[in-house]
């Protein structure tokens, strides 16, 4: 850095920049830029879904919709830290904010922009939902000089630091912006991966709200902005309504994954682990106020080893793991679904999924005439279907290769649909 550090009132321009190709103002100049080099590999968006390895190495050169519109980077201009909360507005021009943090600088050699010698953490991410802040805590308190970005819907032209947003409170016990702004309740749980010697590696959201909708994507949602794979760590994948994994939006790397908390009862939220270095791992449960002062809970399920528990403010799971999984470890709201057995039918009227002995059969409501059935795994792939069963016997689920669980959807000849997950382990 170079300069004059601001010692009073800065003002941070949120206006889009004009790029000037070949004598004409253009703001369309997404694919490469002065450099050669493509958007995608350099500048980041958690607020937009995409693959963003698949864009850097494939060539593909039209934008994502949305993808870095409206995307402000600044650094913090004073000598002292600054506290951005008092200056954000919470009337939905603004929708989110992102710290870069872990950044330094190795000042080996290094020639031309062939081999940029900067490493950076993991990125810290919080959204605004209503009056209330997900996600990372302390992420709205920046350092001298500290770079972070702004996501805006476009209506915002500025915003205004001065001597008043001055602050040495910056810790990392500070309280979580959830809980620091009155407005719609959020009951969160963040999720922290812990490497063998128990040092913090990685971290992701989860995140209920009655505002919030499965399946949705931006304005309660954020994204991982890692260009590669080369680490360890964790994060959600899109679901759909009925719990499973939404397969059109399978490559978004869930960071805050908002649901709804009166919808999405008891169904799963995979949470991916990957693995580039095996060994011993630990995820620990973190819950906010909101959640620890009321009667909903988190659930914690390890599909392979059959280890289920509520997350409570103790909550830490310690295992090894020597690959990427995508459908081990899930999380569960409110509730497990419930495995009714063979003994529990006489009282059931409802088309149902249940167990006997060690086979999963469906029992057809009385008033069904045929069904369809399909049977998806966590990932959302089908594995099995058949069609207009005669509803007047109980039929039997062939799983000849058996996972940890899978989704079962029965559909009548008028519509009705029933939806039911299984544990098979």
């Amino acid at each position: 850095y170079s300069g004059t550090p601001a010692n009073s009132v800065h003002t941070m321009y949120l206006t889009p920049y004009t790029i000037n190709l070949g004598g004409q103002p253009t703001v369309n100049n997404y694919s490469r830029n002065i450099f050669g080099e493509m958007l995608g590999t350099y500048l980041k968006d958690a607020f937009v879904p995409i693959d963003y390895s698949d864009w850097a190495t494939s060539g593909i050169m039209e934008k994502p919709a949305g993808f870095a519109e409206n995307l402000f980077y600044f650094g913090n201009p004073y000598t002292s830290n600054i506290d951005l909360l008092p200056i954000l507005p919470t009337d939905g021009t603004v929708l989110g904010v992102v710290q870069f943090n872990g950044n330094r600088l190795d000042f080996s050699n290094s020639e031309g922009n062939s081999n940029i010698n900067m490493y950076g953490g993991p990125e810290q991410i919080a959204i605004l939902s209503g009056n209330s802040w997900a996600g990372d805590e302390d992420i709205l308190q920046v350092r001298p000089f500290h770079t972070f970005a702004i996501k805006t819907d476009g209506a915002l032209t500025s915003l205004q630091l001065n001597n008043d947003n001055k602050t040495f409170n910056v810790a990392t016990t500070a309280p979580s912006y959830v809980d620091r702004v009155s407005g719609n309740t959020l009951y969160q749980l963040k999720l922290e991966l812990n490497n063998t010697n128990g040092m913090p590696i990685d971290r992701t959201y989860i995140v209920a709200s009655s505002e919030y909708q499965a399946a949705a994507q931006g304005g309660n949602e954020a994204y991982l902005t890692k260009l590669n794979s080369d680490y360890d760590g964790i994060f959600t994948l899109q679901e759909n309504a009925d719990g499973t994994v939404n397969q059109e939006l399978i490559n978004n790397r869930v960071y805050i994954n908002g649901i709804n908390k009166e919808n999405y009862i008891a169904k799963p939220i995979m949470l991916v682990h990957q693995v580039v270095t095996p060994g011993e791992f630990s995820i620990k449960g973190i819950l906010s106020n909101d959640v620890l002062n009321s009667n909903n809970e988190f659930y914690f399920e390890d599909s392979e080893t059959g280890f289920i528990q509520n997350i409570d403010a103790d909550f830490s799971y310690s295992f090894t793991s020597n690959e990427t999984t995508t459908d081990r470890f899930i999380i569960y709201w409110n509730g497990m679904p419930e495995q009714l057995s063979v003994n529990d039918m006489n009282s059931v009227a409802q088309t149902v999924v249940y167990k006997d002995a060690e086979e999963f059969k469906v029992r057809f409501a009385k008033d069904w005439k045929t069904a369809d059935i399909f049977v998806y795994n966590v990932m959302g792939q089908l594995v099995h279907s058949a069609k207009k069963l005669d509803t007047a016997t109980d039929y039997t689920i062939p799983l000849r290769k058996q996972a940890a669980a899978y989704v079962v959807k029965a559909v009548s000849e008028s519509g009705t649909i029933m939806t039911k997950k299984i544990i098979t382990k």
